[in-house]
């Protein structure tokens, strides 16, 4: 990475991570910025052109719900930019359920973890690698590589990454 490349951390929420810009649309957390993507009615923000672009919170994977977030970050990465997503697998965690796991391998991958009272942390829609794959092939992501996560206390029993470029 050049020394002209930003690297943006997208829903950092509490978990700052150095060498980032970290951002989030919620107050409560220790953002360095706060911003939101998109206005309310789906419009493009003005937002700092990146080279990479990590999200590692789950506050960011509710997000994705709206149509036009991969899109807008496209727009916004520079041309060999690099998206990271690490988000909680609904298919995992709908099994953790079932098989008798902790919450927070389990209920938090579906509804969030309930101490956090935002509202920003509530997932309207579940993930999985391929659903985001598709997702972020038909908005344009040139590569999208999905796998175990390396963020997040590596939970893998729970989550999973996906890696596109522009």
């Amino acid at each position: 990475m050049t020394k002209r490349s930003t690297r943006v951390h997208l829903g950092c929420g509490k978990k700052l991570l150095p060498g980032y810009v970290n951002c989030d649309v919620a107050p409560s957390g220790s953002a360095d910025v706060l911003f939101t993507l998109l206005d309310r009615y789906g419009r493009s923000r003005t937002t700092p052109r990146a080279r990479s672009w990590l999200s590692t919170s789950g506050s960011t994977s509710t997000s994705w719900d709206h149509p036009h977030i991969a899109a807008e970050i496209l727009r916004i990465l520079k041309p060999g930019g690099h998206l990271v997503l690490e988000m909680p697998d609904l298919f995992k965690s709908c099994r953790n359920l079932l098989n008798g796991e902790t919450e927070q391998n389990s209920y938090w991958g579906i509804y969030a973890d309930p101490s956090y009272k935002d509202p920003y942390q509530m997932h309207k829609s579940g993930w999985w690698p391929d659903k985001i794959s598709k997702f972020l092939r038909e908005a344009g992501f040139k590569r999208v590589v999905c796998g175990d996560p390396q963020h997040k206390g590596k939970r893998v029993i729970r989550d999973f990454r996906t890696e596109a470029w522009k």
